[in-house]
């Protein structure tokens, strides 16, 4: 008895060796493509949600492992919550309402929907661009229509306080008669903490204005004039340069700025958007960076295109192509976190379609993926 007692012993102390190995066994056994496969990249999209079949605000999934979307989901009804913008620490979602009377809305998550928890007046018409301005302390919101600012202070959950509307507004003209009769607001955010920008399409100018310590604004000032019917749009800032890019809706440019120390912007280039020679009538909407800034991208509505261009070392961009976007009216786009994927929303068509990045060139191929959204006009991270 005693020596089987022994080698039971023995043979249970060797018990943790056997799992291990057998866990190495198992390991190793497996596929390389199963020892990396990722999750799932998570969106949010915005909709024009009146007087189309969209109700809302919706959710999609991409399996980056074999390239196939999820079917999406509502996650909130809201009215033209074309423009959104999440705060993943707070679980906050903030949306415009691109509508007459313009407000924004602000949503609470649970779980995998979200619940409203404010809606304020903006005092604007047709919202269509909100971002964080004065180190998050603010949300900005660009009015189209009306073409003034306003902006909110925000509490430490994510919450506005509604008694601290700041409006800013600027009465000029451009040299569209059809789009430039009167200021409209497009985009509003800031390269660094001490300036808040806006770009006004109607204007052809770039303004700026700080926040004083008493949340006043102060030296509302011409950061840039541009040219006559450029109709500027959105900035997309460099990560690592004292430059932005300026997408021109109405002229089809981009404009390459340097910010000087006074917060003015100083034009170092201009490049054509569309390929040479053509006649179809568009207007440049999206604008972002890959996430390497080696490559930049813009959409374009009517053309129904995405240019790539290569960013040079001195921040100064080289025309690489363009191709279609697999779709009608490509409002956005957005880059996974990866780089390997480029979703582009199709306004008219009611479509998100997917490319995938080259890697070397950093150009989109199209894919035959595709996903129905009615009216897309935002994609964002969740």
């Amino acid at each position: 008895m005693k020596n089987i007692n022994n080698i039971f012993t023995r043979n249970l102390a060797k018990l943790p060796i056997i799992f291990l190995l057998s866990a190495l066994l198992i390991s190793c056994s497996q596929t390389p493509s199963e020892s990396l496969l990722k999750d799932n990249f998570k969106f949010i999209i915005g909709t024009y949600s009146v007087d189309t079949a969209s109700i809302g605000i919706y959710s999609l999934q991409l399996n980056p492992n074999s390239g196939q979307f999820s079917q999406t989901k509502v996650v909130v009804k809201s009215e033209n919550p074309s423009f959104l913008l999440y705060q993943a620490g707070s679980k906050i979602l903030y949306a415009v309402n691109e509508v007459e009377k313009g407000s924004i809305s602000v949503f609470e998550q649970q779980d995998n929907h979200f619940k409203l928890a404010q809606k304020l007046d903006l005092q604007g018409e047709y919202p269509c661009h909100l971002n964080l301005v004065n180190d998050g302390n603010y949300l900005g919101v660009a009015n189209y229509k009306s073409g003034n600012v306003s902006l909110f202070r925000r509490d430490k959950s994510g919450k506005l306080d509604e008694n601290s509307l700041l409006t800013v507004s600027h009465h000029e003209t451009g040299a569209n008669i059809e789009r430039q009769v009167t200021n409209h607001a497009h985009w509003v955010g800031e390269t660094n903490s001490e300036y808040i920008y806006s770009v006004d399409l109607g204007a052809d100018k770039i303004f700026k204005y700080k926040l004083d310590s008493k949340g006043k604004l102060t030296n509302i000032e011409t950061a840039l004039q541009l040219n006559p019917g450029d109709g500027p749009r959105h900035i997309e800032k460099h990560p690592s340069k004292n430059i932005i890019y300026l997408v021109n809706a109405l002229s089809n440019t981009v404009a390459v700025l340097s910010v000087q120390g006074d917060g003015n912007l100083s034009e170092k280039q201009r490049i054509n958007i569309l390929p040479a020679g053509n006649t179809v009538h568009s207007q440049a909407a999206a604008i972002k960076l890959d996430k390497t800034a080696n490559y930049l991208y813009v959409t374009n509505r009517g053309h129904n295109s995405i240019t790539t261009y290569k960013v040079l070392d001195n921040g100064d961009l080289q025309w690489l192509s363009n191709v279609y976007s697999k779709g009608i009216w490509p409002r956005d786009l957005l880059i996974t976190d990866d780089n390997q994927f480029m979703l582009v929303a199709n306004q008219h068509s009611n479509s998100i379609n997917l490319f995938r990045i080259d890697q070397n060139s950093g150009e989109p191929i199209a894919t035959e993926e595709v996903i129905t959204v009615p009216s897309p006009t935002n994609i964002i991270k969740h």
